[in-house]
C-alpha cells in the first residue's frame, strides 16, 4: 500500500540506478509510458543515451547535492503533488535521500540481497521491493496491496475512493513486451502462497504482504512482519493508520483486540504454514500493562467460536486476511515471564538495549523439542525478541518464529513534527478511533462557557499533509 498516495499518476525513475541494466529500464519505460506520467531523472548528469532528451538534469549545486530539491522541482513543473507520485529506484542510498518527500517508493532489485544489506534496505521503508517487472507492475496497478496490517487498518473510505479494492482505470491493462508475460489479474490466494521450505512463503509475496526480515543474531530464527511503524517524533506518524492504532494499542489495548487478532491469526498461518507447536509472547514488564495477554486470550477464545463457514468474504480489505483460525491449545502466553524490570529502551541503540534486556526473560514451561512463535507488536533493533529467543534455545525448542504487526524503521528527523491542531484553541487534535474501520481527529475543549466540537477526517487529514486539503476543520 502506497500510504501517501491517494491517486497514481506519475511515475518518477531514477536512471543513476539502473545504469548497470539499461536494458531493463527499456522495458519499464515500454511499459508504462502509455498508462502514466514517466519522468525520467539523473543527479549525475549523466542520462541514458536512449532517453537523454527527456531526462531531467539538476539546475545549480543545490539539485545536484540535494536530491529532494531535484524531485521537488520535478513535481512543481508537472503539476504532481506529492500523493499522486511514486519513485522507483534501486539503491538504498537513493531511497534514503527521498524519503523526506512523503511519495510512494518502489525498490527493484533484480538479485538477492544479502541479509544485511536487506535489513538495511527496509530501514529506509520502502512501500514495496519488487524482483521481476511483473511484480513492478502489479503492485503500481494495486493489484498487490500491500502491507497486510496497513490495508486493514486504514479506514475503509480510504481503500474505497483510493483503490477501489481493484486496479485503477490508467492501469487496467498494462501493455508489455512480447517477451514479458502479463500480470495476473488477481494476486495468488493466501493458500497458494506456501510451500515447504524453510520459507514458507515464496519471496515475491512477503515483500508485497508479510515481510520477512532477516535476524541478524539468530538467523535460523525467521522474522515476519506485517507492516510498518512510525514513531510519534516521526512526520509520517499521523498520516500512518496502523501506526496511529498501534501507539493507542500500547495505551488503551481493548478497541483494538478484534483486527490485532485476526492480523496476528493471519500472520502466524502464514509465516509458519500451520507448523507450530506453541504460541506465545515477548513478556511485558512487571509495571506494564500486557496487553500481549490479552490479545492472545481474545485469539484463544474467537478460535473456539468462529468457523471458517461463517466469516462472510467481504469481511476483510486485504485478500490475504485468513478467516480460518489457529489452534486455541497451542497458545500459552506464559511461557516466558520477565524476572526483573528493566528502564525503558525507548531512544537507545542496539548495544544499550541489549545490555538492558540481557538475562531478563526466564523460560516458565517445557519447550524442549517445541516448535514456538512468539509474538510483539513492534521490533525496532531486535535486541528484545534475540533476548527471548536466548532463552528458548537454552530451554530446547526446535524452532523459533517471530512475528510482528509492525517494524519501526529508521525515523525521518529533517523536517520539524507538525500536529494537527484545533482551528479554535490550537491545541493539538487527538486521534479517535470510531470502529475498526474509521479514524479521526477531533477536539473537545470550553470556549466562551459552551462546548466546541473540531473534528477532521483522516482522508481530509492526509490531504491537508500532503499540500492537498480539500476542507478546513469544521466546527460540528
Amino acid at each position: 500500500m502506497f500510504f501517501t498516495v491517494t491517486k497514481l499518476q506519475t511515475l518518477i525513475i531514477d536512471t543513476d540506478d539502473f545504469r548497470t541494466d539499461p536494458q531493463l529500464l527499456q522495458e519499464i519505460v515500454q511499459c508504462l509510458d502509455l498508462v502514466l506520467k514517466v519522468i525520467l531523472v539523473t543527479r549525475s548528469n549523466r542520462p541514458h543515451d536512449a532517453f537523454e532528451n527527456r531526462t531531467t538534469r539538476p539546475k545549480n549545486t543545490t539539485e545536484h547535492l540535494r536530491y529532494n530539491a531535484l524531485l521537488k522541482r520535478i513535481m512543481i513543473e508537472s503539476k504532481t503533488p506529492p500523493a499522486s507520485t511514486v519513485l522507483l529506484c534501486r539503491d538504498r542510498l537513493t531511497l534514503e535521500l527521498a524519503r523526506t518527500l512523503l511519495i510512494g517508493t518502489v525498490v527493484f532489485t533484480n538479485q538477492t540481497l544479502p541479509a544485511e544489506e536487506r535489513f538495511l534496505l527496509y530501514q529506509e521503508s520502502p512501500d514495496y521491493v519488487v524482483t521481476t517487472l511483473d511484480a513492478l507492475l502489479k503492485c503500481l496497478s494495486l493489484e498487490d496491496q500491500g502491507f497486510v496490517a496497513e490495508i486493514e487498518s486504514a479506514p475503509n473510505r480510504i481503500i474505497e475512493s483510493s483503490y477501489n479494492y481493484s486496479s485503477p482505470a490508467v492501469l487496467e491493462t498494462p501493455p508489455s513486451p512480447p517477451s514479458l508475460s502479463t500480470p495476473p489479474s488477481s494476486p495468488p490466494s493466501a493458500s497458494n502462497s506456501s510451500n515447504s521450505d524453510s520459507s514458507p512463503v515464496p519471496e515475491e509475496d512477503l515483500t508485497a504482504r508479510i515481510v520477512e526480515l532477516p535476524n541478524l543474531e539468530y538467523p535460523d530464527c525467521p522474522i515476519f512482519v506485517m507492516g510498518r511503524y512510525f514513531g510519534p517524533g516521526d512526520p509520517r506518524h499521523q498520516i500512518h493508520a496502523l501506526s496511529l492504532r498501534i501507539l493507542k494499542f500500547k495505551r488503551h489495548h481493548l478497541p483494538h483486540l478484534d483486527i490485532f487478532g485476526k492480523l496476528f491469526t493471519t500472520g502466524i498461518e502464514v509465516a509458519t504454514d500451520g507448523a507450530y507447536d506453541l504460541i506465545t509472547q515477548v513478556p511485558s514488564r512487571p509495571e506494564v500493562g500486557d496487553r500481549l495477554g490479552y490479545l492472545l486470550s481474545n485469539i484463544k477464545q474467537n478460535s473456539t467460536i468462529i468457523q471458517p463457514d461463517t466469516v462472510e468474504s467481504n469481511t476483510f480489505k486485504s485478500d490475504i486476511i485468513r478467516p480460518d483460525t489457529i489452534n486455541p491449545d497451542a497458545i500459552q502466553p506464559d511461557i516466558l515471564r520477565c524476572v526483573k524490570t528493566y528502564p525503558s529502551l525507548k531512544g537507545l541503540n542496539l548495544q544499550s538495549r541489549r545490555a538492558n534486556v540481557a538475562k531478563v526473560f526466564s523460560v516458565q514451561k517445557d519447550v524442549q523439542g517445541k516448535r514456538i512463535v512468539i509474538i510483539d507488536d513492534v521490533i525496532t533493533t531486535g535486541a528484545t525478541i534475540n533476548a527471548c529467543i536466548e532463552q528458548l534455545k537454552a530451554a530446547g525448542a526446535s524452532s523459533i518464529t517471530c512475528v510482528f504487526l509492525a517494524y519501526h524503521p529508521y525515523a525521518i528527523k529533517t523536517r520539524p513534527f507538525e500536529y494537527f491542531s484545533c482551528y479554535t484553541c490550537e491545541e493539538p487534535l487527538d486521534v479517535k478511533f470510531e470502529s475498526d474501520s474509521d479514524i479521526c481527529f477531533e477536539c473537545h475543549h470550553e470556549s466562551d462557557s459552551e462546548a466546541v466540537h473540531s473534528k477532521l477526517s483522516f482522508s481530509d487529514a492526509l490531504n491537508d499533509r500532503l499540500g492537498q486539503s480539500t476542507q478546513p476543520i469544521l466546527e460540528l
